[in-house]
């Protein structure tokens, strides 16, 4: 399965008020319920689904919503290996590190490779 640059983007721009929980709710849903190997948008839950990634906020907050989710998307797509994922995203090693403490994203639970 594949998820959509605006798919992630939305996902990293909703507050996620149940936490993990809804949030893994959500991927769930759209993994069951999506066809042709895509993440289908429309399946997000209605207050998801509609956040806007470009209503309310400025272009700073826009790009880094997009750029969160697309480290997001590297670190799924390289099994959270962190050397693969800077490689996917044409940045280095160190650069990705600040990225992930910039966005959260840098729990201890990740793997350090």
């Amino acid at each position: 399965m594949t998820a959509s640059p605006e798919l992630i983007a939305r996902l990293a721009a909703y507050n996620w008020p149940g936490n993990v929980r809804e949030l893994e709710n959500a991927i769930e849903s759209l993994v069951a319920m999506s066809h042709e190997g895509t993440l289908d948008l429309s399946i997000l839950p209605g207050p998801a689904r509609s956040v806007s990634t470009t209503s309310g906020a400025g272009l700073k907050e826009r790009v880094e919503a997009y750029e969160r989710g697309l480290i997001i998307a590297a670190l799924d797509a390289a099994k959270g290996n962190r050397t693969d994922a800077a490689q996917a995203l044409g940045i280095g090693r160190a650069t990705l590190h600040d990225k992930l403490k910039k966005y959260g994203l840098a729990g201890d639970t990740e793997p350090a490779s």
